[in-house]
């Protein structure tokens, strides 16, 4: 799988740092591990604009729970094509209490905000969509959590331990670092 270096991510970050204004400043929280709001209707897809700070409060929150973030862009074919398998193990550990996170590290994203919700619900992704709020926020943000390439994804056990997950992970090892992320304390 072909990734994109983290040179064509500065690229992509500084082009978008050109009219990336405006968006909601109310971040939600993540909903129930499942990404439902009840028992029969999933959550609503919806994209909502995060800082860093933010981003660092939504983890917070989730504190005690196992965590998946997909870092991804809509212009990342790779990630596109990667993201189905997220969705599937969304739907197959929710129940176990992962919460399933997608973070998109180009804040120009939230421009092209209609086109991102339409291909989340292609995909059936029921669960919290973030883009970053500014180039600087997803600098903070991936600089932090060493993603160098997209997809990434970045894996937090319930005791609040990073789980390293190597770039070019398949499907069969992730799902592996997933059932030890989700093993109860």
């Amino acid at each position: 799988m072909k990734l994109i270096s983290r040179t064509t991510l500065v690229a992509g970050m500084f082009i978008a740092a050109v009219g990336c204004g405006g968006g909601n400043s109310a971040v939600p929280k993540p909903t129930s591990p499942t990404g439902t709001t009840s028992a029969a209707k999933p959550a609503e897809i919806a994209l909502h604009q995060v800082s860093a700070t933010g981003f660092e409060s939504l983890l917070a929150e989730a504190k005690g729970q196992p965590v998946l973030v997909d870092f991804w862009f809509l212009g990342c074919a790779p990630c596109k094509k990667k993201f189905p398998h997220i969705v599937e193990l969304q739907a197959r550990y929710a129940p176990d209490g992962l919460v399933v996170m997608s973070y998109s590290i180009m804040a120009e994203d939230w421009k092209e905000k209609d086109k991102v919700i339409s291909f989340l619900n292609d995909k059936k992704a029921h669960f919290q969509h973030y883009v970053a709020k500014t180039t600087e926020d997803s600098d903070q943000v991936t600089t932090k959590y060493g993603v160098e390439s997209t997809p990434a994804i970045l894996l937090i056990d319930r005791a609040g331990k990073r789980i390293p997950v190597p770039e070019e992970v398949t499907d069969e090892e992730l799902e592996g670092f997933i059932r030890q992320a989700i093993r109860p304390l």
